[in-house]
């Protein structure tokens, strides 16, 4: 399992649900806040003014990843719709795009 920890930089409410699942993780990301979420290296669907997006969250490289003593964790940006992640140095690297989710 992954934790993140994503910044909505939009000015509107995004719903995110992870792995691709509607009966897994759903967060309720405010406009310009962050937001606890796990995943299971899986779709990411990410919900914004009633448009879907999907995104690839199951190859991440170990640059982003920071390991902790209990779990792993990764940064995450929503802006423009699109995910990135931040790696360590700050850099924004988008997540691929997909045209749907399995589960979604």
């Amino acid at each position: 399992m992954m934790r993140g920890i994503v910044k909505n930089e939009t000015g509107s409410n995004v719903v995110i649900y992870t792995a691709g699942d509607y009966q897994g993780g759903v967060y309720r990301i405010q406009s310009n806040s962050d937001q606890e979420l796990f995943w299971f290296r899986g779709c990411i669907t990410v919900v914004e003014n009633e448009r879907l997006y999907y995104f690839n969250g199951s190859e991440i490289s170990s640059e982003y990843v920071a390991v902790g003593m209990f779990s792993t964790s990764i940064k995450l940006s929503y802006k423009n719709e699109q995910l990135s992640y931040i790696s360590k140095s700050g850099e924004v690297v988008p997540l691929p795009k997909l045209s749907t989710c399995k589960n979604a």
